[in-house]
C-alpha cells in the first residue's frame, strides 16, 4: 500500500469515527442505564433515585435501574462509576458530601471529583434551617450570637458527625460572627433530635422536612435559612444575609455524574431526559414532600457548582480545626 492509498484509508476511517459519535448519541440509550447510589436501599437518596429511575424508564423505553453500593463514604460507588466505560450507561447519584466535603477533608481520596467524572446535572437541592430549642431566649440570629458570647460556657450545637455539613456550616458561622458555639457530634439525626428537644443541646441545622413537625408543635424555633432566598413553605424565616451574616449557604445538592470522557452529545441527551422527567407534576410532588427543590442544571453549571462547593469547604477546613472522623 503506497503513501497516498494509506492517507485515503486513514481519512476515511477518521470520517467514519467522526460521524459515529452523533449517531450513537441519537440512538442512546439502546440498553439499560444504571444509577449507582452510595447508600443503602430505603434512604432518602435511594428514594429520590428510584423515583427518577421509574420516570426515566417510562420516558426512554429502556430500563433505568438503581444499584446500591454503600460504604467507605461513597468511595465504592465512585470507584465503580469512575472505572465504567465512558458511554453514559453508568451514572453516579452523588451529593455534596461526596463531591466537596470528603475531598476537602481527606487529602488522599482515590478519586478527584473534578477530573474523574463528567457532570450531567445537579438534580436537586435541600436547604437547611438554623433551629433552636424553644427555651433558648433568642428570636434572631444576631440575638443567638450575642447570647452565646454572654455565656462563659457558650451554646451547644449538634451535628450528625464530625465533618458533616452541619459541623462545617456552624464552624463557618463561628468564623464570620465570632459566636461561642461548641460542637456536640452525634451518630445521626435519630440520636441528635431527642437531645435537642430535651435541651441537652441548644441548636442545630436541619431540612424543612426534618424540623417542620417540631416547628409546628412549638418545640423548636427557626431563626434563619442558610440559602440565597427564603423558602416558600416558611416565608417568614429570613436568610442569613437578611439576618446580617452573608456568605453562608448550608445545603445538600444531589446530582448525576458519568465517567470522565463521556461524549458531550450523550451527556446532553441524559440531561434533557432528566429535565423532562422532573417536569412531571407527580415526580415534583414527591420531591417536594422530601424537602428537595428541583434544579436540573446544565452540565457546565453543575461543574462550576462542584468547583465552588469544593473551594468553599476547603477554605472552611483550612481556617478551622475540623477534621474527618
Amino acid at each position: 500500500m503506497d503513501v497516498t492509498h494509506r492517507a485515503i484509508v486513514g481519512l476515511a476511517a477518521l470520517a467514519l469515527a467522526w460521524t459515529a459519535g452523533p449517531a450513537s448519541a441519537q440512538s442512546f440509550p439502546d440498553k439499560s442505564i444504571r444509577l449507582v447510589v452510595a447508600y443503602v436501599a430505603g434512604g432518602v437518596t435511594d428514594v429520590l433515585a428510584r423515583a427518577l429511575a421509574q420516570k426515566l424508564t417510562e420516558n426512554v423505553g429502556k430500563p433505568v435501574v438503581v444499584d446500591n453500593r454503600p460504604g467507605v463514604n461513597g468511595i465504592i460507588a465512585a470507584d465503580l462509576v469512575m472505572k465504567a466505560p465512558a458511554d453514559g450507561y453508568t451514572l453516579w447519584v452523588a451529593d455534596t458530601g461526596h463531591l466537596a466535603i470528603s475531598p476537602a477533608l481527606r487529602a488522599k481520596l482515590p478519586y478527584d471529583p473534578l477530573k474523574d467524572f463528567t457532570p450531567v446535572t445537579q438534580l436537586m437541592r435541600q436547604d437547611f434551617f438554623l433551629v433552636v430549642n424553644a427555651a433558648v431566649p433568642a428570636n434572631t440570629l444576631r440575638e443567638l450570637v450575642d447570647l452565646s458570647k454572654s455565656r462563659p460556657g457558650g451554646l451547644f450545637y449538634g451535628s450528625v458527625g464530625s465533618g458533616s455539613v452541619h459541623h462545617l456550616g456552624f464552624e463557618r458561622m463561628k468564623l464570620l460572627t465570632g459566636a461561642n458555639f461548641l460542637h456536640v457530634p452525634y451518630k445521626g439525626n435519630a440520636q441528635m433530635g431527642p437531645s435537642l428537644l430535651a435541651g441537652e443541646i441548644h441548636m442545630t441545622v436541619g431540612s424543612i422536612t426534618g424540623v417542620m413537625q417540631q416547628l409546628k408543635a412549638g418545640t423548636l424555633r427557626a431563626l434563619a435559612i442558610a440559602a440565597s432566598k427564603r423558602n416558600a413553605q416558611m416565608p417568614d424565616v429570613p436568610t442569613f444575609a437578611e439576618s446580617g451574616v452573608p456568605g453562608i449557604e448550608i445545603n445538600i445538592g444531589v446530582g448525576l455524574l458519568a465517567a470522565a470522557g463521556t461524549p458531550r452529545e450523550i451527556v446532553q441527551r441524559l440531561r434533557s431526559e432528566v429535565v423532562k422527567a422532573v417536569g412531571d407534576p407527580d415526580l415534583r410532588r414527591r420531591y417536594d414532600a422530601l424537602g428537595f427543590e428541583i434544579v436540573a442544571s446544565a452540565p457546565e453549571e453543575y461543574s462550576e457548582k462542584i468547583r465552588a462547593d469544593l473551594q468553599q469547604y476547603r477554605k472552611i477546613v483550612s481556617d478551622t480545626a475540623v477534621r474527618a472522623e
